[in-house]
C-alpha cells in the first residue's frame, strides 16, 4: 500500500480508513506464518470491504496520479475442493473465508525433499510451500527467509498486540476489581470507625451516668448518717425524759 497523504487523505473521504487489514482479519498456526506470508506477500496489506463497493472506488481511483493499494473483498463461504495433500488454508486458524481465493491450489508440506517429491502429483495451477518459506511449483520456486534478529512478521506483530491487548483488558478488569476491594475497605473501616465513636460516646455516657449515680449514692448515704444520728439523739433524748418523768412521779407519791 502506498503511504502518501493524498492516499489516506482519499481513505478518509470514502470512509475507508477504519476497514480492516487483511491481517487484522486472520489467524494463522504459528508454525506456518512464514509460509502463509510468503504466499500472499502486500495482500496482506489488502483493505477488506464488501463487493458492492467496487464500482464507485474503481471510479475514484482512477481519478488519482498514483496510487498502489489492494482490495479484498467478502466473499460467500464455498465447499472446499478434497485435496490428495494438506493445504495452507488448513493451516488458517481464523478468516478463512476471506483468503480461500488467495490460497487456492497452495499445498503444504513438512520439508523440501517432501515438496519435491509432492511436484509429480501437483497440477498445473498447484504450488506446495514449507514451513521455513521453500515455495515451489512444477516451473518455478521462490524462497522467503527472514534473520530471526529482525523485527517479527506482520501477523506475528498483530497476534502480539491481540495479546497485549487482551492481557491489558484482564489487567483494566483486575485494577477495577481492586479499586471496587478498595472502596469496600474504606467503606468497611469508616463504618467501624463510626461504631467506634458510637462505643466510646455510650462508654463515656455510661461513665457519666456512673458518676452522678455514684454522687447520688453519697448524697443519699451522707443524709442517711445524718438521719440516725438525729434519731439516736432523739431516742436519747425521749430516754432523757422518760427517767426524769419517773423521778418526778417518785418525788410527788
Amino acid at each position: 500500500v502506498q503511504d502518501n497523504s493524498e492516499l489516506k487523505n482519499w481513505l478518509d473521504q470514502q470512509e475507508l480508513a477504519n476497514c480492516s487489514r487483511l491481517y487484522q482479519e486472520v489467524e494463522v498456526d504459528s508454525a506456518w506464518t512464514l509460509a502463509f506470508e510468503t504466499v500472499l506477500g502486500d495482500e496482506l496489506e489488502a483493505l477488506v470491504m464488501k463487493p458492492q463497493d467496487i464500482a464507485s472506488t474503481a471510479e475514484q481511483l482512477q481519478q488519482m496520479e498514483q496510487v498502489s493499494l489492494a482490495f479484498l473483498f467478502d466473499s460467500p463461504v464455498v465447499q472446499s475442493q478434497n485435496s490428495l495433500f494438506p493445504t495452507l488454508l488448513d493451516r488458517v486458524i481464523k478468516g478463512r473465508d476471506k483468503v480461500r481465493s488467495l490460497l487456492q491450489g497452495v499445498l503444504i508440506a513438512e520439508s523440501i525433499k517432501e515438496a519435491s517429491d509432492m511436484l509429480p502429483s501437483l497440477e498445473d495451477h498447484q504450488s506446495v510451500i514449507t514451513q521455513d518459506g521453500f515455495w515451489l511449483s512444477k516451473s518455478w520456486m521462490r524462497i522467503k527467509k527472514t534473520n530471526k534478529n529482525q523485527e517479527s512478521s506482520v501477523l506475528a506483530r498483530e497476534q502480539a498486540i491481540k495479546a497485549l491487548k487482551e492481557s491489558l483488558s484482564i489487567l483494566e478488569a483486575q485494577v477495577e476489581e481492586l479499586k471496587s476491594d478498595l472502596k469496600q475497605s474504606e467503606e468497611w473501616l469508616e463504618a467501624l470507625d463510626d461504631q467506634r465513636e458510637e462505643v466510646q460516646f455510650a462508654r463515656n455516657q455510661a461513665f457519666k451516668n456512673l458518676t452522678e449515680q455514684k454522687a447520688t449514692l453519697d448524697t443519699h448515704k451522707s443524709r442517711l448518717e445524718h438521719l440516725n444520728q438525729r434519731t439516736a439523739q432523739i431516742q436519747q433524748e425521749l430516754a432523757d425524759i422518760r427517767n426524769e418523768t419517773k423521778n418526778w412521779q417518785s418525788e410527788i407519791d
